[in-house]
């Protein structure tokens, strides 16, 4: 059976499309700029997705009442300038995240 090895190095690329009303009139990106700016609005996602799920977190904690699930979706929007962006609508979203928090009951004592 054929094996295969994960490289969580490998590089993400990702295919930037012209903001509205813009047209292209250079050259495409060399691989390397069109890498670099990819690792960019990759590590922008992260940070962003970081950034939400905290807030979502902070938010939770500070509810007397925590609910027993939580569920999160947004789009984000990739973009060669601005990294990622929280994307308006679904249909303009690079990718979907969705974060899910459940709270867990903490162990019942037991009484003697």
């Amino acid at each position: 059976m054929p094996t295969f090895t994960i490289d969580e190095h490998a590089p993400i690329l990702v295919e930037f499309a012209p903001a509205p009303g813009v047209t292209r009139t250079a050259l495409p990106t060399s691989p390397a700029d069109l890498a670099q700016q990819s690792e960019k609005a990759i590590a922008s996602a992260m940070s962003t997705i970081h950034a939400v799920a905290q807030r979502v977190t902070t938010t939770i904690n500070a509810i007397s009442e925590h609910p027993s699930t939580v569920e999160v979706d947004f789009g984000l929007k990739l973009t060669a300038g601005a990294g990622a962006l929280v994307a308006q609508a679904s249909t303009e979203a690079s990718f979907i995240v969705k974060l899910t928090w459940t709270h867990k009951e903490p162990p019942k004592q037991q009484t003697q």
